[in-house]
């Protein structure tokens, strides 16, 4: 259970009839006024004004080794905090009339700024209903491209309610083994269902038992059976928790629900930093997993030392409290999503994601694509999270979160735990994007044991979010995904036919050299070993492409 000592910084909680507020959180200060809460036996965590001056006190040093250029960066982030908040807080407190009259007249000016330029700001969406896809949830995503979502919900020991879907389709039922799939960073199981193309939809028409997992907080798993949103506690958690507590318990109720032993698990960015947190720490775990399919692996993230980012990391992760707050990140993004038309939107995002990241996000399709899956991009996490990612960067290793963070150099008293992915028992293959500039790959080939370094495929020009939503991904990664799960189930399958033990099991993944590095432009390619693989893969790429001989580790 949560200690309420390791608790951050508290803000004032808020529900739907609250939501004007929101923009003022990151600015006040607050005293537990609810009754239910003051008969709670927890201690309360002090307000974010009587921490403030603890808080600030960590950074005197760092703040005098900042540049200039940083000192620019800081206050411009800050600004653009003030003015998103007030900004927000006016279009709440607005009449419908007036937005409008604003949108229609006053605007014009405004859209000789870029991100402007293509349609109104608050409304003009032009889309059929029949394509609209914005607003609909897992259950309806799949109901609009002719599937069936089965939800089933498992209670984390820690008191999370965290919900799982599974693709269904009365006249199909899967004839292979079970695929699970975990999303990325502050998205849920929407990522796998917002276009036809997507790869839950693939998977489950090449004949696999699709399920999908949700992350504690996000759109689908955010109760909790002792706390609720608005208490600081119920956002208590990072990587950590993820990787000990959701993953365990999601693998074993899919395994109770299916009857299957195993099952492939296939990840994306920090679906993967769970895969490796959970399988290096918990062997029995890793036991019941066929092959762990890395998709735009995260265990370190390179990508965030730049720009603003690297500002943050320099002066201290937990600078991200004193301007995201304590509870969940960016809740007002939902705010700017219902209120803005979806071109506005999509322009937002891909601007913020090219200042922050460098991404062009240009294989993502045409515009009609990108406004897809950006409608299913965002969903809740806690802030608690990302500073641990911001942590794992500063100290530069894969290391779980630091609660007794100290920011100066030199001997620490507490040293704190790094993940041991040298420990990993199941076999990895690890899919990654010649432009992804976000991840540490090479540090990732260098720390996988010989026994896990199943392979890794190198895709060119493919960023980030590439290697789940690119246009091209059904010919580009597909095909190595299936050639991955095909070969490691058959293995498991061959020997479950033949009465092996786990641990036998285990002794039998081959053995692959170790990867130090990779050859600029060179795409490795997965054994085609079984019959759906290569029908995938020779449909998806020119067969002259394809190396006759080519190993899983290149």
């Amino acid at each position: 259970m949560h200690q309420s000592t390791k608790h951050p910084p508290s803000f004032p909680p808020h529900n739907t009839k609250q939501r004007g507020f929101l923009v003022l959180l990151p600015f006040l200060s607050h005293t537990d006024t609810h009754a239910h809460a003051r008969t709670r036996t927890r201690t309360h965590a002090p307000s974010f004004s009587s921490r403030l001056p603890s808080v600030m006190a960590l950074y005197p040093t760092r703040l005098g080794q900042l540049s200039l250029a940083d000192w620019i960066k800081l206050s411009f982030a800050l600004v653009i905090v003030v003015v998103e908040a007030v900004t927000r807080l006016l279009l709440f407190v607005l009449p419908a009339p007036l937005i409008a009259f604003i949108d229609s007249n006053i605007v014009s000016f405004v859209k000789r700024v870029s991100v402007f330029s293509e349609a109104h700001v608050f409304q003009g969406d032009t889309i059929p209903p029949s394509e609209d896809t914005h607003n609909l949830s897992a259950v309806q995503l799949a109901q609009h491209f002719g599937f069936f979502l089965e939800q089933h919900v498992v209670l984390t020991k820690d008191g999370f309610q965290l919900a799982l879907h599974r693709l269904r389709q009365p006249e199909m039922q899967p004839r292979k083994g079970v695929v699970f799939l975990q999303h990325g960073l502050m998205q849920c199981s929407e990522a796998w269902l917002c276009t036809r193309d997507s790869f839950a939809y693939l998977l489950f028409e090449e004949g696999y038992d699709v399920w999908m997992g949700n992350s504690r907080g996000n759109k689908y798993s955010c109760k909790h059976m002792t706390f609720k949103p608005h208490d600081p506690a119920f956002w208590d958690f990072s990587i950590d928790e993820m990787a000990a507590n959701d993953l365990p318990a999601s693998i074993d109720h899919v395994l109770a629900s299916t009857g299957a032993s195993s099952l492939s698990y296939v990840g994306f960015s920090q679906g993967t930093a769970l895969g490796f947190a959970a399988f290096s720490l918990n062997q029995q775990l890793a036991h019941k997993i066929d092959v762990f399919v890395a998709l735009a692996p995260a265990a370190k993230a390179l990508g965030l030392r730049q720009g603003f980012l690297q500002t943050l990391v320099h002066l201290a992760p937990q600078s991200i409290f004193l301007v995201f707050g304590t509870r969940s990140l960016m809740p007002w993004v939902m705010f700017w999503r219902s209120v803005l038309t979806r071109r506005v939107y999509a322009r937002l995002i891909e601007s913020g994601c090219q200042m922050l990241f460098d991404w062009r996000m240009d294989q993502l399709g045409d515009q009609r694509r990108r406004l897809m899956l950006y409608s299913h991009l965002f969903s809740l996490t806690s802030v608690k999270t990302i500073v641990h990612w911001f942590q794992i960067v500063a100290s530069d290793t894969f290391q779980q979160y630091d609660d007794n963070r100290e920011f100066r150099s030199g001997y620490r008293l507490i040293e704190q735990q790094q993940y041991p992915l040298n420990q990993m028992p199941c076999p990895v293959v690890m899919m990654y994007g010649g432009a992804d500039r976000l991840t540490d790959i090479l540090w990732m080939k260098r720390n996988l044991p010989e026994h896990s370094a199943a392979g890794h495929i190198r895709i060119p020009n493919y960023e980030h979010l590439d290697l789940m939503w690119a246009a091209d991904a059904e010919e580009k990664v597909l095909p190595h995904v299936i050639a991955a799960i095909e070969r490691f189930r058959r293995r498991q399958t061959a020997l479950d036919a033949f009465g092996e033990s786990g641990n036998e099991a285990t002794a039998t993944h081959p053995q692959h050299p170790q990867h130090q590095g990779h050859v600029e432009g060179e795409e490795d390619a997965v054994p085609l070993e079984n019959d759906t693989a290569s029908r995938v893969l020779k449909r998806a790429v020119p067969a002259a492409t394809i190396p006759p001989t080519a190993s899983l580790s290149g």
